[in-house]
């Protein structure tokens, strides 16, 4: 298969080292809405490497934005899947922490178990990536404990690919649209509603 082969380098430039990390919050979109966006042919634009260029918002769909505290990890992974000793895909992994824990944001989060989700994050590079793009995500580690003082007024939990499903074919898939302002102003305005 041709997308199965390695066709690029990776060098490393001293005079433009590369920037790690992802901004503190994290654009939550419910996954039969992301998904029906995806098979619209026209609300997420992917270039030929699969790169999404473009998000427009479906009429009346909407990401949720949810504030990650710095003083808590926002976490992503892909880890491979292995089954019968071979790899068959990727697991995308999401560890956040839900700000307070009022009754609303527990509805949330009991929302997501029962409807999966995807995850889209901005990185401090410039660009950003979605997780779940395929399968979603759903909590699968939920460590709330409302008597431990360095977690009282969060709610932590780990989104992730389910065991339940097919893995991901791919990683996370980047986002970028001409610069890392043009591509800033999609993913920070992901939770304005389509119209």
């Amino acid at each position: 298969m041709a997308n199965c082969i390695i066709s690029t380098e990776s060098l490393f430039d001293c005079a433009n080292p590369p920037i790690g990390g992802v901004q503190n919050f994290v654009m939550l979109y419910n996954y039969t809405e992301w998904r029906a966006m995806v098979d619209s042919g026209t609300n997420v634009t992917r270039d030929a490497d699969g790169t999404i260029s473009g998000i427009t918002n479906a009429v009346g769909v909407q990401a949720y934005r949810f504030d990650i505290p710095d003083e808590t990890a926002l976490v992503l992974g892909s880890p491979n899947r292995e089954v019968d000793g071979g790899i068959d895909g990727f697991d995308h992994t999401c560890n956040m922490s839900v700000l307070d824990t009022k009754q609303a944001k527990k509805n949330a989060v009991r929302a997501m178990t029962f409807e999966k989700v995807v995850a889209v994050v901005y990185r401090k590079n410039g660009t950003g990536e979605v997780y779940g793009d395929e399968q979603g995500l759903k909590p699968t580690t939920n460590t709330y404990n409302p008597n431990d003082p360095s977690v009282g007024s969060v709610i932590p939990i780990q989104l992730a690919t389910s065991t339940r499903t097919a893995a991901e074919n791919k990683m996370p898939a980047d986002i970028f649209d001409t610069d890392i302002s043009t591509t800033k102003a999609l993913v920070e305005g992901l939770n304005v509603v389509g119209v």
